[in-house]
């Protein structure tokens, strides 16, 4: 039988990552209470749409975050028609998008979800744009399930 040492240094650098997480839970009784804003369940664009979130300000956050993990529905009046979606980056300056919710080519007002971590810049917002089939074609649902400190 052979016995594996047990990385020390390793086990600190996840235990002090893991600590910087924050699940969400309004009501401190661990059941994991997404934080949705009203604005943003559902919120309605158009084909290039675009702006900021500010997590605390409009999720009311308790603090800025650095990245958020995101639970993001979306749907579009004529997605069985082309590729829309919805992307969230850091900046308006950065290339690469970090996630994005696509509704595309299924049944028109079909739901499609997607989910991942998202950058937040130094003044706790992020930037999205949306890709849609029209005039307020768009619904948007977000919630947050947690945040890194």
């Amino acid at each position: 039988m052979r016995v594996q040492k047990t990385d020390r240094g390793a086990i600190d650098k996840l235990k002090n990552h893991f600590s910087k997480v924050q699940i969400a839970d309004l009501d401190g009784d661990l059941d994991r209470d997404p934080y949705i804003a009203g604005a943003w369940a559902p919120m309605t664009l158009s084909h290039g749409a675009t702006g900021t979130i500010d997590w605390v300000v409009t999720f009311g956050l308790p603090e800025i975050p650095k990245m958020v993990f995101l639970y993001a529905a979306v749907r579009d009046v004529a997605s069985a028609g082309g590729d829309y979606s919805l992307d969230f980056k850091a900046k308006v300056t950065t290339t690469n998008w970090s996630i994005n919710a696509r509704a595309e080519r299924g049944n028109n007002d079909s739901l499609r979800t997607s989910h991942g971590c998202v950058a937040v810049a130094d003044n706790g917002t992020t930037y999205y744009a949306a890709t849609a089939s029209g005039v307020n074609t768009m619904d948007v649902f977000l919630r947050v399930v947690a945040w890194e400190r």
